[in-house]
């Protein structure tokens, strides 16, 4: 028996039937989510979304995640109650503060928890009532949506304390981002427990969901050092909070990740990737054999997250498709026997 809340992000490198395939498979493996994460430049995140609900009937499909910046939240309205209305209400909105095209776009956000705000209030305004006015401190509109829309959840993401403690305050879920280890999901459990509390929610009844990093191969140590490209650029995105992780960052990588510019790890060399120890992978990510994928999804569903979003990576000598393959059919029938 396959627990609820596993799903898998899609990014849109690939050819469209491509993705539908993946979508549909996922779909047919037992997945309740399928993700698309808008960054630039890809193909269009709403289109690929509107081929995804076309081609699914019961998963879940949203964002993960779209920003404030790129995208006037009254746009954002429009596209994910079109998503919606194909769907027959199966999507979600995962908003974040974003960062992947910025430079190129000319953007320099500003204000970001204010702008997740305003934006998450705007677009639910629209989606209610069909028509809002907002004259805020970072947006600003008058105007209504020409159909009718049904409003979605909204799952607010990120690491940092403000955006968690916004999402405890506001959201209808969080998406921690691959806050994987005992120490991150401590921290941002009392980071939603402040923002909750402010609002006077319960914090029980935020929906939680990590976008989790995933590597799977039968050689799990082929897996793990797989892995550690993408630790250097989560150690990039995470500096401001990596004391309030309870995690060690050696020396030697806490300087690289202070030096090196965004992006690096693409073309990290290899002296670099081995400067990040096993302990940083298991903090950050899902990483070995399916046994040990599926021992790492069980922990964080006994400690609460509700939904595990796979985002899946491929190891040397893998296509996307087959580390899904051994997601759906490794991974997922073991998740019965290690959440029981």
């Amino acid at each position: 028996m396959i627990p609820q809340g596993v799903g898998v992000g899609l990014l849109a490198d690939r050819a469209i039937p491509e993705l539908v395939r993946a979508a549909r498979e996922a779909e047919e493996g037992g997945c309740d989510g399928v993700w698309v994460p808008d960054e630039r430049f890809f193909r269009d995140t709403y289109a690929v979304l509107a081929a995804l609900a076309a081609a699914t009937g019961r998963v879940r499909l949203g964002p993960c995640v779209t920003d404030p910046f790129s995208r006037h939240p009254a746009l954002t309205a429009m596209a994910i109650g079109t998503i919606n209305e194909i769907s027959g209400g199966r999507a979600v909105l995962g908003m974040g503060t974003g960062i992947s095209g910025f430079s190129a776009l000319g953007i320099t956000p500003r204000r970001t928890v204010r702008a997740i705000r305003e934006a998450v209030e705007l677009i639910r305004a629209l989606l209610r009532e069909g028509t809002a006015e907002a004259a805020g401190e970072v947006f600003t509109f008058r105007g209504k949506l020409d159909f009718q829309a049904q409003s979605v959840p909204v799952f607010i993401a990120g690491r940092g304390p403000k955006v968690l403690e916004l999402a405890g305050e506001i959201g209808d879920g969080v998406i921690l981002g691959s806050l994987a280890s005992p120490g991150g999901l401590a921290y941002a459990e009392a980071r939603l427990a402040a923002g909750a509390a402010r609002a006077g929610r319960d914090p029980g009844a935020i929906d939680r969901m990590i976008w989790l990093h995933t590597y799977v191969h039968e050689d799990g140590r082929l897996a793990r050092r797989s892995a550690r490209r993408i630790i250097i650029s989560v150690l990039q995105s995470s500096r401001d909070i990596i004391p309030a992780l309870d995690v060690t960052v050696p020396p030697a990588l806490a300087r690289l990740i202070e030096e090196a510019p965004y992006g690096y790890h693409w073309n990290a060399p290899p002296e670099a990737l081995a400067l990040v120890p096993d302990p940083l992978v298991d903090a950050f990510t899902a990483a070995g054999t399916p046994e040990e994928v599926a021992a790492a999804v069980g922990r964080l569903h006994r400690a609460g997250i509700r939904h595990v979003a796979f985002r899946l990576w491929a190891s040397q000598g893998q296509q996307p498709a087959d580390v899904q393959h051994l997601v759906l059919d490794q991974v997922l029938p073991r998740l019965g026997r290690v959440t029981a």
